[in-house]
């Protein structure tokens, strides 16, 4: 099986057609159930589309269980449920049939109003929550830019999730760690648990508030500018 995030976390990298039809291929000839995490698909910004895995072939011949749910976009993750589509009968069949043995089928109405209330009535909300995140971004990345050069930001235009490259500070893990967390103090998740290539990053949320965004960037800058002038 193979595990592939659409879009990717961390970066909030949207992955084009010619990417996914690759992935497809190959995993077709080596007889590889590709399992699709799309639980940030919904928060794509303007100017990127995202391409469900399943659109890309026939239902016969789809061997790709796209997994999403509401839980991200519409901030609704203590009621669960996910939604799953796979187009291949019988590989859906053997999905619903595992999950049937494990007990973790069942649903229940809190979860399906959820979910229906989510995507037949939140259309304006959901507009404007995307146009606020996309001004987030803007901020951060002009604010970064212009104060921290010697940070620079991987996002590819979906998610509230940015990755900053510190690469250039030159720190150990550790000492970038202590920087963000307790020198800048807007508390970070490491790259470095992401796995091989994450170290030198920090993944950022951008989705909240701008007041707390403002807060977080101006003890950043001040933080950077200390420990250069050092």
């Amino acid at each position: 099986m193979f595990l592939f995030p659409s879009p990717h976390n961390p970066g909030g990298m949207v992955w084009s057609r010619e990417t996914l039809e690759k992935i497809s291929h190959y995993c077709q000839q080596a007889g590889v159930i590709i399992l699709s995490d799309e639980v940030h698909s919904d928060l794509t910004l303007p100017g990127k589309q995202h391409l469900p895995f399943f659109t890309l072939d026939d239902a016969a011949g789809s061997q790709s269980i796209v997994l999403t749910s509401v839980s991200k976009t519409f901030n609704t993750a203590a009621i669960q449920g996910e939604i799953a589509i796979i187009k291949n009968d019988e590989l859906r069949h053997r999905f619903y049939h595992f999950l049937d043995n494990c007990y973790l089928a069942e649903t229940h109405s809190l979860q399906q109003v959820t979910i229906y209330s989510a995507y037949t009535h939140c259309g304006d909300w959901h507009r404007e929550l995307l146009a606020y995140l996309a001004d987030n971004v803007t901020f951060v990345r002009n604010e970064i830019e212009i104060h921290c050069p010697l940070i620079s930001i991987v996002y590819g235009g979906a998610s509230y999730l940015l990755f900053l490259n510190a690469e250039k500070m030159a720190l150990s893990e550790t000492q970038l760690s202590d920087f963000f967390v307790h020198e800048a103090r807007p508390g970070l998740s490491p790259g470095s648990q992401y796995g091989s290539g994450g170290e030198g990053h920090m993944r950022l949320n951008v989705g909240c508030p701008r007041a707390l965004l403002v807060e977080a960037m101006n003890r950043l800058k001040a933080a950077y500018q200390k420990r250069l002038n050092a």
